[in-house]
């Protein structure tokens, strides 16, 4: 748009992708007698505290409140899972992926001690309030803190002294460190999925040109970023 006087106003507009994140990692948890859920994480931290974020995921799917949960990280001695570098915006999704499927076993090992105790299927079971209980009566159940006593007393896969073949050697150890302690939870990413998530951003920017001397001001920029669920 000329504005006269050598002067003349523009818009621009710039669209940005970035494609992120893998899968394949392993995700472990431990429920503890106390009724503490114990994440272990072998994600890094840069200064951006994805390795908070993606332990989210397993506070989620657990339905647990975050203040009762304890993150491991940081030395190879606090039993870590198999996991990739801090690089490439990768560490949220991909182990956030990781966190839920270890999450998920955790919930279903909790439903078969319930039906072991209780009677029942495990289908009849389901979590809430930081218990398992039966779905069609929910007085019948079991608190976490007691699914983690009862799965050292069963001992086997409930308390990590059995582990699935697929899992990374590296957890395997980990896993092999935690055996005994409570209720674990691991297991290897596996949801199948194509591509890369998308990340989008798109920016719009009004300007002010002098014709005479060059120089250019910027009157105006909005930019949208498509960053998807916020999650720490």
């Amino acid at each position: 748009k000329d504005l006269g006087s050598g002067k003349k106003r523009g818009l621009g507009v710039g669209i940005g992708y970035h494609g992120a994140g893998g899968r394949g990692y392993d995700g472990l948890l431990k429920m503890g007698t106390d009724g503490t859920l114990h994440i272990h994480s072998g994600v890094g931290n840069l200064g951006t505290y994805s390795y908070a974020a993606n332990c989210r995921a397993a506070a989620e799917a657990m339905q647990i409140p975050w203040e009762n949960c304890e993150i491991h990280r940081g030395r190879t001695d606090r039993h870590l899972p198999h996991s990739s570098g801090q690089g490439g915006s990768n560490t949220v999704f991909t182990h956030g992926r990781a966190m839920w499927v270890a999450a998920e076993d955790m919930i279903a090992k909790m439903k078969e001690i319930a039906a072991m105790d209780l009677g029942g299927s495990p289908e009849d079971y389901e979590i809430g309030g930081e218990r398992v209980f039966n779905s069609s009566d929910p007085s019948q159940g079991l608190t976490y803190a007691q699914t983690a006593q009862r799965a050292i007393e069963l001992g086997g896969k409930f308390d990590g002294q059995e582990y699935p073949d697929d899992i990374n050697p590296i957890t395997q150890l980990a896993t092999q460190g935690l055996a005994g302690t409570g209720l674990i939870g691991v297991a290897k990413d596996n949801i199948p999925g194509q591509g890369q998530p998308p990340g989008n951003i798109v920016g719009f920017c009004e300007i002010e040109l002098d014709t005479d001397t060059g120089k250019i001001g910027i009157v105006d920029y909005a930019a949208v970023a498509d960053c998807g669920t916020v999650v720490h």
